[in-house]
């Protein structure tokens, strides 16, 4: 089994860290649109800097799938892109990235989205 737990500021993930009964880790960043929100979030509040910023970052309870570290990371990624994906928060968020990274408002991305499991 493979134990595994879910960096988030305030409910955005940002990381997902994996071990597996190796003692392997790996720790994989979320894409860079979910980033991309926190920082719009924190400059929108004003929390750049501060230690409300700081404190809003926080790792879930450890939880266990099957697989190795790096196939859990990414199966749980993907699966927390895909929720976003499908949320009208989620959805924002997507757009809030395309608009930073090509500067048009839901422009095609310049980079192509994750892959979402149906």
């Amino acid at each position: 089994m493979t134990s595994y737990r879910v960096l988030a500021w305030r409910e955005i993930p940002t990381q997902i860290e994996a071990t597996d009964a190796t003692g392997a880790v790996v720790k994989r960043p979320m894409p860079r649109w979910f980033m991309q929100e926190v920082s719009r979030i924190t400059m929108r509040e004003g929390l750049a800097g501060t230690d409300d910023y700081l404190d809003a970052f926080a790792w879930s309870e450890p939880a266990e799938r099957e697989g190795t570290a790096d196939e859990v990371a990414a199966a749980v990624s993907a699966e927390l892109c895909a929720r976003f994906g499908r949320t009208a928060e989620g959805q924002r968020i997507a757009r809030t990235a395309r608009t930073v990274r090509t500067g048009a408002p839901g422009a095609p991305a310049s980079e192509p989205e994750p892959e979402v499991a149906s």
